[in-house]
């Protein structure tokens, strides 16, 4: 399948300063280690700061990253808006019980993940699938992924780097697909309704229930979920809101080709997790 899409260029190899850099000051605020790279002209001083800034961040938000030496960190910004790990181990626990509850073939399974991002939600669901597609329109951004995938031994995870629209033009078999569009205007600022992400999932609903059995959506935490059910016109099962530390942190809806009057609103909160059935 992935052959028929752009696949990521090879990130270029850092000079010995740039990583002798990164090693002495990963405990340095990155503000101060950028103005003390700029001296020398033989450091990367962005790639530098990046690294030193993901460290810092991954350390708790994503501790299998941080514990493997090899992987890259992209801009803070990614950083700031991936996935932590423990709620990608929550999304890859639905997939897990989409596959068995409706007694799929794991060993023929696919996952595409339409906004990959720095991957982190499709390196850890790609355990449940035979097959995972990592999609991410940015060029340099898709290019971490892949060499992440690669350190991280996820030979399953194929990146593609080209836009949702792309791949949902030329494939028709997914298992589920897994879609967190861009809550940011081209501006930089953030929005909240689901039309005004990038990509408008409304827009795109029939087409990626056409090319998957299931689709999973993360929204804003700071939506009505209720209206985000009526929005998708009958076709959400299950709801899951998950919180850390009573902080409301992601919104997913699990969608099929079924219309439903009875949905399974989850939510999570740490280790407790309450399970109501609403009708519509």
């Amino acid at each position: 399948m992935q052959s028929k899409f752009n696949h990521p260029k090879h990130l270029n190899p850092q000079s010995q300063e740039t990583l002798d850099f990164i090693k002495e000051n990963q405990d340095a605020n990155p503000e101060d280690a950028a103005l003390k790279a700029s001296n020398n002209p033989k450091i990367n001083v962005l790639f530098a700061v990046n690294q030193i800034s993901g460290k810092q961040i991954a350390k708790t938000k994503l501790p299998n990253w941080y514990m493997n030496k090899q992987v890259i960190y992209p801009a803070h910004i990614s950083m700031e808006q991936c996935s932590s790990q423990a709620t990608a181990q929550y999304k890859a626990q639905i997939v897990h019980n989409l596959i068995k509850d409706n007694n799929l073939n794991k060993s023929n399974t696919t996952l595409i993940d339409l906004t990959g991002g720095f991957g982190v939600d499709c390196a850890i669901m790609s355990k449940e699938f035979s097959e995972s597609i990592c999609a991410e329109k940015q060029e340099e951004l898709s290019a971490i992924s892949q060499h992440n995938m690669i350190v991280m031994g996820l030979k399953n995870v194929h990146c593609v780097n080209c836009t949702s629209s792309e791949v949902l033009n030329n494939v028709n078999s997914a298992t589920i697909i897994y879609i967190d569009p861009a809550r940011r205007d081209q501006k930089g600022s953030r929005t909240y309704a689901i039309e005004d992400c990038t990509p408008n999932v409304i827009n795109l609903k029939s087409q990626m229930l056409d090319a998957s059995k299931f689709v999973i959506i993360k929204l804003s935490p700071m939506l009505d979920w209720r209206k985000a059910i009526c929005d998708f016109n009958g076709n959400v099962s299950q709801v899951h809101i998950i919180s850390h530390n009573n902080e409301c942190k992601e919104l997913l809806l699990v969608l099929d080709a079924n219309l439903h009057n009875i949905i399974e609103i989850h939510c999570v909160n740490n280790e407790n997790i309450t399970v109501f059935l609403r009708k519509i």
